[in-house]
C-alpha cells in the first residue's frame, strides 16, 4: 500500500468533501450533510439503506433490517439512529491482504475514476475467488466462463477473467471508454484474457466500468430516490447490467439475490473501518 494513502481523502466528489482527520474523526461538509445523513433510500418501495457521512461513497452504509439468518455481524450506527451496519464476521483480514496486495492500484482507480475506495473493495471482494491456500488473499486469475462460452475470440461476453470479474467484451468497451491500455498496433479494443488477469489492469477497467454504470445511474437518481454514487445502486448495476427491479427485498435485481447486496454492504464497511484504524494509527 502507498505510504500515508490512510490520511488520505476517501472522497472528493461534486462539491463534497469527506476527510479521515489526524484523531480518526470525520469532517464532513457538502450539499448532502446534515438531516440527509439519517434519509432512507430505496428502490421501488424496496427495503431501505442510510449513509453514516454525507457522501454516500466515503462511509458506513447502514440498512433498515437484517434477516435473521443473516451471515454477517451486525451492529448498531456508531453515530446513532436507526438501521443496522453489516460487517464481515471476526476480524476484517480480506481488507487488509487487499490493501496489502492492490492498494496501490485500487487508490490509483479511485482517484482517476472518482469512485470510493470502499465501493471498489466491495466489488471486487464479492467477485474474485480466493487463493486456495491462503483464503484471506484474492485471487487475480479469478475465472468464469458463463453458459454458452466457446472461446475468448468468440464470446468475450460470455467469460470474465481477473479480480473484478469483468467481461471480456465490457473490459474493452470500458477501454476504449477510458483509453487506458493500447496494443502493440495502438488499438484500445483488443484486450485479452491475460489482461485481466493482471491486477493493476483488472481494478483499473472494472472501476472505469463502474464509473461509466455511476454516469447511467444518475440522471434517474431523483425518478428513483437514488443520488449520485449511491454504492447501492452501483452494486446492482455493475452485476445485473444496469438498475432492474428484482424480487427481494431491495427490490433490485443482482445475480445472488439481497445475499449479494448485503455482502457488498458488509466488505464496503470493513473497507471503512481498516481505512478509518489506519487514520489513527
Amino acid at each position: 500500500m502507498m505510504a500515508g494513502s490512510g490520511r488520505r481523502f476517501l472522497r472528493m466528489s461534486r462539491g463534497t468533501i469527506v476527510k479521515i482527520k489526524n484523531n480518526g474523526s470525520r469532517s464532513t461538509r457538502g450539499p448532502h450533510a446534515g438531516a440527509e445523513c439519517m434519509k432512507w433510500y430505496r428502490y421501488k418501495g424496496g427495503r431501505g439503506w442510510r449513509f453514516e457521512d454525507a457522501d454516500a461513497g466515503a462511509g458506513l452504509i447502514i440498512v433498515e433490517a437484517v434477516e435473521s439468518r443473516s451471515p454477517f455481524a451486525s451492529s448498531r450506527p456508531p453515530g446513532g439512529g436507526p438501521g443496522h451496519v453489516l460487517r464481515t464476521k471476526g476480524a476484517p483480514s480480506s481488507a487488509h491482504t487487499a490493501l496489502q496486495d492492490f492498494g496501490a492500484s485500487i487508490f490509483a482507480a479511485s482517484e482517476r475514476f472518482d469512485v470510493a475506495i470502499p465501493s471498489i473493495f466491495g466489488m471486487l471482494a464479492i467477485e474474485a475467488t480466493r487463493i486456495k491456500a491462503d483464503r484471506s488473499h484474492f485471487n487475480p486469475r479469478s475465472i468464469r466462463e458463463e453458459p454458452g462460452f466457446i472461446s475468448d475470440e468468440k464470446t468475450p461476453h460470455r467469460v470474465s477473467p481477473g479480480l473484478m470479474q469483468t467481461l471480456i467484451s465490457t473490459a474493452r468497451e470500458a477501454n476504449v471508454w477510458a483509453r487506458l491500455y493500447r496494443d502493440v498496433d495502438g488499438s484500445l479494443e483488443k484486450l485479452g484474457r491475460e489482461d485481466l488477469f493482471m491486477p493493476e489492469r483488472s481494478i483499473m477497467l472494472g472501476t472505469a466500468h463502474m464509473r461509466r454504470e455511476i454516469n447511467n445511474v444518475e440522471p434517474d437518481e431523483k425518478r428513483e430516490g437514488f443520488f449520485a454514487h449511491d454504492p447501492i445502486a452501483l452494486c446492482a448495476a455493475y452485476n445485473a447490467g444496469s438498475v432492474r427491479e428484482g424480487d427481494g427485498a431491495y427490490h433490485l435485481r443482482t445475480y445472488g439475490g439481497d445475499g449479494r447486496i448485503e455482502k457488498f454492504v458488509a466488505y464496503h464497511n470493513d473497507m471503512c473501518a481498516v481505512l478509518e484504524e489506519r487514520a489513527k494509527a
